[in-house]
């Protein structure tokens, strides 16, 4: 005799039955970085959306990166109810790369990604 279990039931919020096995497949939605000082970058982001993340969302991986040598400069995990962060001590007037993931706790999904560079308070470049 088999028995089959319904993982609809199982895992109730889950709205196809597999997706709560599976890794977010979405980025964070809206991802935006200011230059909120010569040495510092604001970032900031919306959640994934509903239908791509596979389960809940327990937090978000954020990496900055030098441009240029692609070293990492900073390496963040934040609860999921955190959408910002704010990087200080930055070369002034320099490029760096944003990246944002979600995750669950199945994995961590893609990423957004945004290049930024440091300058004047308030003015941007992308």
């Amino acid at each position: 005799m088999y028995v089959t279990r319904n993982l609809a039931t199982t895992f109730p919020h889950c709205e196809v039955n597999l997706r709560c096995l599976l890794v977010p497949t979405g980025v964070p939605t809206r991802l935006t970085v200011r230059a909120s000082s010569p040495s510092s970058l604001f970032v900031q982001w919306k959640e994934v959306r509903l239908d791509l993340r596979n389960g809940i969302i327990e937090g978000y991986r954020v990496l900055l990166t030098d441009h240029d040598s692609q070293e990492n400069i900073s390496s963040s995990i934040l609860n999921e109810s955190t959408v910002s962060i704010e990087f200080n001590g930055l070369r002034p007037y320099h490029a760096y790369d944003v990246s944002v993931k979600a995750f669950n706790r199945k994995g961590i999904g893609p990423a957004a990604k945004y290049e930024a560079f440091t300058s004047e308070k308030g003015k941007i470049n992308k």
